[in-house]
């Protein structure tokens, strides 16, 4: 909301006082976007400069979709910083690493500097004369920028030219040739894109063709004569140059119906074929051009829906369809936005995107849902699961209301729309698919989605995403196992795509337990060796034979498997709890890991002892180690060694070092080190009451956000720490303005601290 302010209204005289707050926010969203609105007000200094680098990193706490704004702010306000410039070419040449640069990003920097930085154009002539010369991977515009450094050099000039005689480089990069035929000319450049137009056809020929356009037109004799024989052509020719044929043929009027003549292809693309009509002068009253682009095509995946909003969007059917996309499953908002935003239904709906219920609530209207809300009004929720933007959530409101359909005998009127979320393409459609899965799943149409076929072969089947296990659907085919194994047969490993390096087992082990198929699968690969080695896998393995030499086997070559996972600390853990659990007092398993941990030395080695058995005399004759030095996740090492053997006042110090410190990313294992915490706090009194004395309005935020939490977590927040929790939440609600942010340990992220001190407050009163 912050940043729509600064966007649309920079002069509010409220916002500077709003900026200031957010720039020294734990919050590494919030304190961008309050330095963005300063350095617009000139504020840009040296420091400012070092922090934006490192919001621009990997582990910087921003989301994926807010870093570029990081390194536009770099470009914008530090360009050509010296400092800057040489860290870059520094880590681009590997002269420099470890580097607070992440590789795209200081390759978009140097192209963005200006042109005449001598220390830019020598790394660029190194990198053009590398043999598969410049890697665009991940940036945009690389050309563009290339061609104003080359144009008036030919140190650069003639490696950038024979890097576009490369076949291989053509094919991945001919999509910025229009931006480097900006800046040079070059006429060995203008008869390589004339022989890719008159070439194969493919893609390829749309850049090149436009690139011809942009930079030689019809002034040119040879682009002249190629446009002049482009006429000729049959219209199989043509299918790739929609988009640049008005350039090519001066007569809008025959120009227009050789494109209606070209939309009869279902091998068109629309969109290109959409800019085409455009350029003809064609418009919302022109009726041929509409149905032409709304006819559909063996490339939908291409919509024209973009030109369509811009210039035909007076049109009733073009209105019809902006009102249908309000229910697809990926809105194009901005385009509904900028073409449609007079009417209502648009409005309404954008402004529900723009501030979504909180996913706990939208769970909780689901929950409501699936009791009751069949025939009610809250019907559509499930019948629109599609719409739900939390997977999980989608594939829970899928699986409800197919139930449904199948408790009043109508499953047969889902199947139409189950087939075609099955085979729905996208970037972001996984999750519908696998909805859809758990819809057929639930109607019993397993056989029909095995014979599913996509691009003239069996279709791959997803249930599960990449950044998104779906629990639900897991349950799910775990329980179906053998319904599963009846449809796909042999072939369930390969067609159902899990994300996962395991496949299919993997998912098995998470509800291995809720059939007998599922079960006696699980447990032949358990007793063959060939069963996941993870924590999930080896879970299920003891709730399926706990305490077994079986359990105890697998669990000890899991710990001993060497992997190059980051998270590969709390992996060891979490099977060190299993170990735990399951043999704790064990003298033999005991001995078994001091043997590992003097064995490798490792961080990871020393935590799976701690875990087992804490307190143990070889932990107590390790060297002291106080803050991690090199290995991921080591925070929980220290935490497990310390919560044995350090002082209670030494403990205290170590957990607010913990809490607040400045560099957290998700392979800390923080879950783990909370263990050891909770573990200190319940048989400790006085480590209970030094971290309750930290708690003050006045205190840093992570430990307003973690300690009253840590505090409830082990029944020991008393009415002392209460009542300075409720004075602080009371001071927060009258002076704040921007959310005070801060580090919550227990929840393991960063977040508002007036909700993690109410979740104390009120996990506490539970206890």
């Amino acid at each position: 909301m912050l940043e729509s302010l600064l966007l649309g209204w920079p002069e509010h005289p409220r916002l500077e006082a709003l900026l200031r707050d957010a720039r020294s926010s734990i919050s590494a969203p919030l304190r961008l976007v309050g330095i963005a609105g300063l350095a617009a007000r000139g504020e840009t200094p040296a420091e400012t400069r070092d922090e934006v680098l490192e919001l621009c990193g990997f582990w910087s706490g921003l989301d994926y979709a807010d870093r570029p704004l990081a390194l536009h702010l770099l470009i914008k306000y530090w360009k050509d910083d010296e400092t800057l410039i040489t860290g870059a070419v520094d880590m681009l040449e590997q002269r420099q690493y470890p580097s607070v640069w992440e590789f795209t990003d200081a390759k978009a920097y140097l192209l963005h500097c200006s042109t005449d930085q001598h220390k830019v154009r020598q790394w660029l002539q190194r990198e053009l004369e590398k043999p598969r010369s410049i890697n665009i991977i991940g940036l945009d515009n690389v050309w563009t920028r290339v061609g104003l450094f080359a144009k008036d050099d030919p140190r650069l000039l003639e490696p950038a030219i024979a890097s576009w005689n490369q076949p291989e480089l053509r094919m991945m990069h001919l999509r910025e040739i229009v931006g480097f035929v900006q800046s040079v000319r070059d006429s060995r450049i203008r008869d390589i894109l004339i022989d890719v137009v008159r070439g194969k056809e493919d893609f390829q020929k749309h850049w090149a063709a436009k690139a011809l356009v942009t930079a030689w037109g019809r002034d040119d004799p040879a682009v002249a004569g190629l446009f002049d024989e482009i006429l000729s052509w049959p219209a199989e020719r043509l299918i790739n140059l929609a988009a640049v044929l008005p350039d090519i043929d001066p007569d809008r009027r025959a120009c227009r119906q050789r494109l209606l003549d070209l939309s009869r292809d279902p091998l068109v693309r629309r969109d290109l074929l959409a800019v085409g009509l455009e350029a003809c002068g064609c418009d919302g009253s022109d009726d041929a051009a509409v149905q032409a682009l709304l006819q559909p095509s063996q490339r939908s995946v291409y919509s024209p829906m973009a030109v369509l909003g811009r210039s035909f969007n007076t049109h009733s059917d073009v209105r019809a369809l902006a009102g249908t996309s309000l229910k697809a499953p990926e809105q194009p908002w901005v385009v509904l936005a900028t073409g449609f935003g007079d009417e209502p239904e648009v409005r309404e709906a954008l402004l529900r995107a723009a501030a979504p219920l909180p996913l706990e609530l939208r769970t909780v209207i689901a929950e409501t849902a699936v009791a009751g809300g069949v025939g009610t009004s809250l019907g559509s929720t499930l019948q629109h699961y599609e719409l739900e933007s939390d997977p999980e959530l989608m594939v829970r409101l899928s699986i409800a209301y197919h139930r449904a359909l199948v408790a009043g005998g109508r499953q047969a009127d889902a199947i139409p729309k189950l087939e075609a979320e099955l085979l729905t393409y996208g970037s972001d459609l996984e999750p519908l698919r696998a909805a859809a899965l758990a819809g057929a799943t639930i109607i019993g149409e397993l056989t029909r989605v095995a014979g599913l076929e996509e691009q003239g072969r069996l279709a791959n089947i997803v249930f599960t995403t990449a950044l998104h296990p779906l629990p639900s659907m897991v349950r799910l085919v775990s329980e179906q196992w053998q319904s599963f194994r009846a449809a796909f047969g042999d072939t369930l490993e390969e067609r159902l795509k899990t994300f996962s390096e395991n496949g299919v087992k993997h998912t098995l082990a998470y509800g291995a337990a809720l059939s007998e198929a599922a079960s006696s699968e699980f447990l032949a690969s358990a007793e063959a060796g060939t069963m996941a080695r993870n924590p999930t896998a080896l879970r299920t393995l003891a709730m399926l034979r706990p305490a077994s030499p079986l359990l105890l086997t697998r669990c000890l070559e899991a710990l001993d498997l060497e992997h190059g996972r980051n998270d590969y600390m709390t992996v060891k853990a979490e099977i060190a709890l299993i170990l735990a659990e399951q043999f704790g007092g064990d003298a033999a398993v005991r001995d078994q890991l001091v043997e590992r941990m003097r064995h490798s030395h490792s961080s990871a080695s020393v935590l799976a002892l701690a875990l087992h058995s804490p307190g143990d005399p070889a932990l107590a004759a390790l060297p002291e180690i106080r803050v991690p030095q090199r290995e991921l996740g080591q925070w929980a090492t220290i935490v497990h060694i310390a919560a044995s053997f350090a002082s209670a006042t030494e403990f205290a110090q170590l957990v607010e070092t913990l809490v607040t410190r400045s560099r957290r990313i998700q392979f800390d294992a923080q879950k783990i080190s909370n263990l050891g915490i909770e573990r200190r706090l319940r048989r400790d009194p006085e480590v209970a009451e030094l971290l309750g004395r930290m708690v003050d309005p006045k205190a840093h935020p992570s430990i307003l956000a973690s300690i009253p939490g840590y505090l409830a977590a082990t029944g020991t927040l008393g009415e002392k720490e209460r009542a300075k929790v409720l004075d602080a939440l009371g001071m927060f609600a009258r002076d704040q303005i921007v959310p005070l942010a801060g580090y919550d340990a227990v929840a393991d992220r960063v977040r508002s601290v007036r909700l993690s001190m109410l979740d104390a407050l009120h996990s506490g009163a539970e206890i």
